[in-house]
């Protein structure tokens, strides 16, 4: 879980707790994304304008996060040509060479 969703998870799940007596899990939150949207839901629906502003910037943070992982996709296994520097000389050839 990104740092900055997990800082604002635990504030809004403080909240939660301290009103509804509910438990967020973070587990859960970070990994299954229907949990997660009713959790942000229940928070946005609650009236408090702190809990739906925390809500929304996780909802913004997470498609921040969406859109990144779009334009940074992982390399195939065993690629590496990617990693290599524009610097690194090209493998030369011993031929005519005494």
């Amino acid at each position: 879980m990104d740092s900055v969703v997990a800082q604002l998870l635990a504030r809004l799940s403080m909240f939660l707790t301290q009103e509804l007596d509910l438990q967020v899990d973070t587990q859960r939150f970070a990994t299954e994304p229907e949990y997660a949207s009713q959790v942000l839901g229940l928070a946005e629906e609650m009236g408090n304008h702190e809990f739906k502003s925390i809500a929304g910037r996780i909802r913004k943070r997470q498609q921040e996060l969406l859109s990144l992982n779009k334009v940074i996709e992982p390399l195939p296994e065993g690629d590496t040509t990617a990693l290599s520097t524009p610097n690194e000389a090209a493998p030369q050839s011993s031929a005519g060479q005494n």
